[in-house]
């Protein structure tokens, strides 16, 4: 995580954290919290949601996918981590997923094949 609050200094260059906050539309509270990578208050490590991600990514006109690497939810090639984090802050199109990333199970990398019979399992199991 600190990383990603260094990086975010770093992109932040000589703006104040106000500045970024008009920007961006995330508190100049939080930004900061993010930018030092623990909350003061708790101690706790933050981890920001891919949605702030997403919004801190079009405020600096970075990187989303690195920024999402930054914060440990991609590997080096891209690769999701489906964290609690991930799954209960911003809805994740399976589909989508099956269809355009590296999916495994239990270890083993799904083959275009594969991910397309699971698609078909879940079109059957959730028919409407």
């Amino acid at each position: 995580m600190h990383e990603l609050g260094h990086l975010l200094r770093q992109l932040r260059d000589h703006e104040s954290l106000r500045e970024v906050s008009s920007r961006s539309g995330i508190s100049h509270t939080y930004l900061g919290i993010i930018e030092k990578g623990i909350d003061q208050r708790s101690g706790n490590p933050v981890k920001p949601t891919p949605e702030t991600l997403k919004t801190l990514a079009k405020a600096y006109n970075y990187s989303y996918e690195e920024l999402m690497r930054k914060a440990g939810y991609l590997q080096e090639s891209g690769e999701m981590y489906l964290t609690d984090t991930v799954l209960n802050s911003t809805p994740i199109e399976l589909e989508e997923i099956l269809q355009k990333q590296h999916v495994t199970y239990r270890g083993k990398k799904l083959n275009e094949i594969e991910c397309k019979k699971i698609i078909d399992m879940l079109k059957l199991l959730l028919e409407e």
